[in-house]
């Protein structure tokens, strides 16, 4: 727990641009890289998901990821949040270099609309003056339209968006593509999203989006011996298949299409928390021993100090850790008792041995001794 506080010590706030943290840490110092690249695409997703989830798992107890996740998403809305001109498409941008501001967004990003549905299904910003419900559903429909804007139904890695269209030659949609970023991974991210929010908002669309991709999949990425693949460029029908099939197909991409069809009584986002590669823990109760902060009077006033909470938790996980090396040096006794027993089992039968070669020998004797008498 100690190493924990540590860690979370270094999480950014106010004081790191609006609580978005770099994308690389000083392995050294543990200290965030300033200069290093803002995004909420590759390397940096998972931070925003689990400042959210973490305050679900603990039963939301812990109000510190619920205020960093608070932070962070108002940083993103005045920092990264844009829109594209003249179609006015919503996505997010990154900050290269920590700063200069560039209107790329990863497919990864996609994730970020499903986010935001969850924490308004916990009663994150209830009143919508966050805008966190509002910002989801304009970044799910740009999340679809990576899918519907290509010859194949299936999304790039990456798409770009035009921001000063006057500065710009090129016509066309404000979504873009660039050559190197054609490529699809059957990735998760916008089925994802399309789950939480029509269990969120019971708005049937986010299902007919999410068979469409469905469709698309099993019409550009199945292979008729067995598995999908990825595509190259989902510009073209016709292009060749990457040859590989990454886990998370299996492990996320169907199972979010799966749930997004079945009964919601399978699956309660009121008990179970989802991780980042979608597998399910149970949200933490408040009967949970080590989230009950008991005193000799009886239960502790939940909106004590963060320290004292903190030094309780603390208490109990070393407990755990006393009980934890009792339990150890107790099974190293016992492993040791055993390697006494095998090693007197190797001297026994290291004698008998010793005593059978002892009686061979003496046999020996008696023969040559026998055959000398007769001679």
């Amino acid at each position: 727990m100690r190493a924990v506080d540590r860690a979370r010590a270094k999480l950014p706030s106010h004081g790191h641009r609006r609580a978005l943290p770099p994308m690389f840490i000083n392995a050294r110092t543990g200290d965030f890289n300033r200069g290093s690249t803002i995004t909420l695409g590759a390397r940096g997703d998972s931070y925003y998901e689990y400042l959210l989830k973490q305050w679900l798992l603990t039963g939301k107890r812990e109000a510190f990821y619920r205020d960093r996740y608070l932070e962070a998403v108002a940083g993103i809305k005045a920092e990264l949040f844009r829109h594209s001109e003249p179609e006015g498409r919503a996505f997010i941008a990154e900050l290269a270099s920590g700063s200069n501001f560039s209107p790329k967004m990863d497919h990864l990003v996609c994730y970020l609309p499903g986010t935001l549905a969850l924490g308004v299904h916990h009663g994150i910003d209830p009143t919508g003056e966050g805008g966190h419900m509002e910002m989801a559903r304009e970044l799910m429909v740009t999340c679809f339209e990576f899918y519907n804007q290509t010859a194949t139904g299936l999304s790039p890695e990456i798409a770009h968006f035009r921001v000063n269209p006057s500065a710009s030659s090129s016509s066309g949609s404000d979504l873009y593509v660039k050559p190197r970023d054609t490529h699809n991974m059957l990735r998760p991210e916008t089925v994802e999203s399309l789950f939480y929010l029509y269990r969120v908002t019971g708005d049937a669309v986010y299902q007919e989006w999410a068979w469409q991709i469905f469709q698309a999949f099993e019409a550009h990425a199945k292979i008729p011996t067995g598995g999908y693949s990825g595509l190259e460029n989902v510009g073209d029908p016709s292009s060749p298949r990457i040859d590989k099939m990454e886990s998370f197909f299996l492990g996320e991409t169907l199972k979010y299409l799966f749930l997004l069809f079945e009964n919601p009584s399978l699956f309660s986002l009121d008990e179970y928390v989802l991780n980042t590669e979608a597998h399910p823990f149970p949200i933490m109760s408040p009967e949970e021993d080590w989230l009950v902060y008991k005193g000799k009077g009886g239960e502790k006033d939940q909106e004590g100090s963060a320290q004292e909470r903190h030094a309780d938790v603390s208490g109990v996980h070393r407990g755990h850790e006393e009980q934890e090396d009792g339990g150890e040096e107790e099974k190293e006794g016992e492993e040791d008792a055993k390697r006494g027993e095998e090693d007197e089992e190797e001297e026994e039968e290291g004698e008998e041995e010793e005593e059978e070669e002892e009686e061979k020998e003496e046999e020996l004797g008696e023969q040559k001794g026998a055959v000398t008498a007769e001679s």
